[in-house]
């Protein structure tokens, strides 16, 4: 197996949907699944094939309004990010 998919979870509500969309994705892609407890962006020190983070629905709009936590996470990690939203 290649590198796992990283799911970041800390309790909150988006936690769940973001663990189960990264579940599927490492089901369909035949891949490891690794969830890490999180408080700060989520850094993968092993190789990762995909970062997923959960967030919280917010109003509609062209542009979704991101915590201060996907924000570092998009323009930081290593490795591709998705943003799950919550409901």
């Amino acid at each position: 197996m290649g590198a796992p998919i990283v799911v970041g979870v800390d309790g909150f509500a988006e936690s769940p949907p973001a663990a189960h969309w990264a579940a599927r994705e490492a089901l369909l892609r035949d891949l490891r699944l690794r969830l890490i407890h999180a408080w700060n962006p989520p850094s993968p020190e092993a190789p990762t094939l995909l970062l997923v983070l959960g967030r919280e629905e917010t109003e509609p709009g062209p542009v979704p309004c991101l915590g201060s936590v996907i924000h570092t996470a998009v323009h930081h990690a290593p490795c591709p990010v998705a943003v799950v939203p919550c409901g």
